[in-house]
């Protein structure tokens, strides 16, 4: 999901700047609570990683993704 929103490698160096928004993300299929917790977590991990950045304009608002210096598009899908 997030790959298709930030890009997969026909676009690796195109649209750098391409952000995608959390709230957009879980908008998806699977729906639910436990599906959105599994998408921040796993968020947070690529966070962690270095291949997406996170930002957050105010508590509880929503998170925009972008990519992050070890962005690579061969990692699946968020789930």
């Amino acid at each position: 999901e997030l790959q298709s929103l930030l890009g997969g490698p026909a676009v690796a160096d195109e649209g750098a700047h391409a952000e995608a928004s959390f709230f957009d993300l879980c908008s998806g299929p699977p729906g639910g609570a436990d599906a959105a917790a599994k998408r921040f977590v796993n968020l947070l991990g690529f966070y962690m990683q270095g291949s997406i950045t996170l930002s957050q304009g105010e508590p509880y608002g929503d998170i925009a993704i972008g990519r992050g210096a070890e962005w690579t598009a061969d990692w699946g899908a968020i789930s």
